[in-house]
């Protein structure tokens, strides 16, 4: 008897432990599957969460960059138009320039062709039209000449040259004004998007 009743507490300890070892210690095969499920149904719930909030910080950007965009393009229109102004300006200035030593390389050769024609005249009321003093005379005269007409161009170029330096500054410093405005305007519109 005694045997007995341990034979069936022995069988009934291993049934149950094999029982119990399936069910608590490891999720059945509808468990699992439903663990599964559950599992891909929360992702699915988190990646419409996360177009949603896409969706509202796109929102809010473009509600930010709304509330700047008119302030920003008025100030790029202003900095453009001092600059468009300013280079109309430097045009003008090239422009008179042109016609100013235009002006002054005709006086010049005008002054210098008197002299010559004055100085040969005088050679020829000599006798001297043919002698190398005459020859001299006149070469010095056109030689001046020739150097009164560089010196105008070498002026002419370098204060040519100094406008343009300004008109190249001038774009330089749009550039960056405009450059600076975009990086401020982008500051502003993430800072009014946090704020709403």
């Amino acid at each position: 008897m005694a045997e007995t009743k341990k034979n069936r507490y022995h069988g009934s300890y291993q049934g149950g432990s094999a029982q119990g070892g399936q069910t608590s210690g490891q999720p059945n095969a509808n468990q699992q599957t439903g663990n599964a499920n559950k599992w891909q149904g929360g992702t699915g719930s988190g990646r419409g969460q996360s177009n949603s909030n896409v969706a509202i910080t796109s929102d809010l950007m473009a509600q930010a960059e709304l509330y700047y965009k008119a302030a920003y393009e008025a100030q790029r229109l202003a900095a453009q138009q001092t600059h468009d102004e300013s280079q109309l300006l430097l045009d003008q200035q090239l422009a008179g320039l042109q016609a100013t030593y235009d002006q002054q390389r005709e006086q010049s050769r005008e002054n210098y062709a008197q002299a010559y024609s004055q100085a040969d005249r005088q050679s020829l009321s000599r006798g001297m039209q043919r002698s190398s003093y005459n020859n001299a005379t006149l070469g010095n005269i056109s030689i001046a000449g020739n150097e009164a007409q560089q010196a105008i161009n070498d002026t002419q170029a370098q204060q040519t040259g100094n406008l343009q330096e300004q008109k190249t500054l001038y774009g330089r410093q749009l550039q960056q004004t405009l450059e600076s405005l975009t990086k401020q305007e982008q500051a502003d519109i993430l800072a009014k998007a946090d704020e709403f």
